[in-house]
């Protein structure tokens, strides 16, 4: 597996508004995670009808 390029983590971290975490912890992960679920849209209904997702 590749490593994420850190020009496109800092996107992304800037995407969800997050800050990069100083140290890996499971509050760092639980907070990316949030930010993420609250930032970045999805509609799971369009597998079920069908649609394509893009």
């Amino acid at each position: 597996m590749e490593d994420l390029p850190t020009s496109r983590a800092d996107a992304y971290l800037r995407r969800i508004g997050a800050q990069r975490p100083v140290s890996p912890s499971a509050q760092a992960l639980r907070d990316l995670h949030l930010r993420h679920l609250r930032t970045v849209p999805f509609e799971s209904l369009s597998i079920h009808l069908g649609q394509a997702i893009v």
